[in-house]
């Protein structure tokens, strides 16, 4: 499963689906924007993915998922 990871990494699929959940996150779509932010965490290690499926989650009044996410983002970036 690498190998499907790798290509799709190369395709640039992180960040096609890391637009959509940005678009479904503004629509309020918000399970929609953390299924994408999901896939997005699935291929790469981002703090913008935890940021904003944190957004997503407190929207959605999950507040323990959106500390979990909001932490995850402030450890990978600090500033």
């Amino acid at each position: 499963m690498k190998w499907l990871k790798k290509i799709k990494l190369l395709l640039g699929f992180d960040k096609i689906t890391f637009e959509d959940g940005l678009r479904k996150l503004q629509s309020r779509d918000y399970q929609g924007a953390i299924a994408s932010f999901d896939q997005v965490l699935q291929l790469q290690v981002r703090y913008e993915a935890f940021q904003n499926r944190g957004a997503a989650n407190f929207k959605l009044e999950n507040y323990q998922e959106a500390i979990r996410d909001f932490t995850q983002a402030v450890a990978l970036n600090p500033y």
